[in-house]
């Protein structure tokens, strides 16, 4: 009979459980509720993060539409007055490596110089690459103009003709320009002159 009743008390029912299932139940809903508010706020940042990334995409392809627009106009010009009678200056080319993103990728810089085949900048002389540098530069320069330009140098490694024309160039330039040089070919092109000199 204690044997019997041992295995009747087993096989009655347990009334926590009751309670226990429905603390469960809550949690779940608590953390299903939870998890619908985490993934709203997910899908939320994921529409932000996509709207500024457009945002910032629209803005770089704005620049450099410009840019692209302006270095081959302003190259052409740097460098016809050194190509010769009857030859026309070169032509530069700003290409994109990442059309998705183009912020994230390289922007390939080549040119032709006059009378020569198109290659990289990096193929270029030294004077070549100075004038390329600078018709970038001035390309850059049309998206946003500056108060003024502060160049240092940038005749070093430009024969006679070339810093001339450049010299020319700056000189009808829309914006303040303030260039260190050491060669009178091209600060006699300048509107002013400070000499500074040791003691």
């Amino acid at each position: 009979l204690s044997r019997i009743a041992g295995e009747l008390e087993k096989l009655r029912p347990n009334m926590k459980a009751i309670d226990q299932l429905e603390g469960a139940a809550g949690q779940a809903a608590g953390a299903k509720e939870e998890a619908q508010q985490a993934t709203m706020e997910i899908e939320a940042a994921t529409a932000r993060f996509e709207e500024a990334k457009q945002e910032r995409r629209r803005r770089f392809m704005v620049c450099f539409s410009k840019v692209q627009e302006e270095i081959n106009a302003v190259y052409k010009r740097l460098t016809a007055e050194t190509a010769g009678p009857g030859v026309e200056g070169g032509s530069a080319f700003l290409d994109l490596e990442d059309l998705d993103e183009p912020y994230s990728g390289g922007v390939k810089f080549t040119t032709m110089p006059p009378m020569k085949r198109i290659c990289d900048v990096g193929q270029l002389s030294g004077g070549e690459r100075t004038i390329a540098a600078m018709a970038l530069l001035f390309a850059v320069q049309a998206f946003q103009k500056p108060p003024f330009l502060l160049l240092d140098e940038i005749d070093a490694h430009l024969d006679k003709d070339n810093m001339q024309a450049l010299a020319r160039y700056i000189a009808r330039y829309d914006c303040q320009t303030i260039v260190v040089s050491l060669k009178d070919g091209f600060f006699t092109q300048g509107q002013g002159l400070v000499g500074v000199s040791r003691d």
